[in-house]
């Protein structure tokens, strides 16, 4: 009684040992080195995505917490500012040279104004510039 799948092996089978070793080799080693190898390359891709991700997050964070302070030191330096020009009076020397120091102390304001409620520029930071009107300004009206 001869089995139909025993004939397949024995005919398609490799008679030589060297012809053996070889198939069992590819099947044995081989194949499965490159299903791990494949693996292992894309689970380290996918590490060192998570892993730039997660630095280009942190570089982000401090950065947006950086300009938070400035924006924060800003506004301080501003409210302060606004305090003390309000104490000083009508006297527009005093007022400028408060505003001028804020501009020098403070190097992300390139032009300070202390303006009237109607729009007119009292004094600024701009040295020798003249006085500009921002009653049709945009900005100002919504302000």
């Amino acid at each position: 009684m001869k089995n139909p799948a025993f004939n397949f092996f024995r005919y398609y089978f490799p008679k030589k040992i060297w012809q053996q070793i070889f198939l069992v080799l590819i099947f044995l080693v081989l194949i499965p080195m490159l299903i791990l190898g494949s693996l292992l390359i894309n689970t380290s891709q996918n590490t060192i995505k998570e892993t730039v991700l997660s630095d280009y997050k942190e570089i982000v964070q401090r950065a947006a917490a950086e300009v938070q302070e400035r924006i924060q030191a800003a506004q301080i330096s501003l409210s302060v500012t606004a305090s003390l020009v309000g104490t000083l009076g009508s006297s527009l020397w005093r007022q400028e040279t408060a505003i001028v120091e804020l501009s020098l102390k403070n190097s992300n304001f390139q032009r300070v104004s202390f303006v009237n409620p109607d729009g007119q520029e009292l004094v600024t930071s701009a040295l020798g510039t003249p006085l500009v009107n921002h009653a049709g300004e945009m900005v100002f009206q919504k302000a």
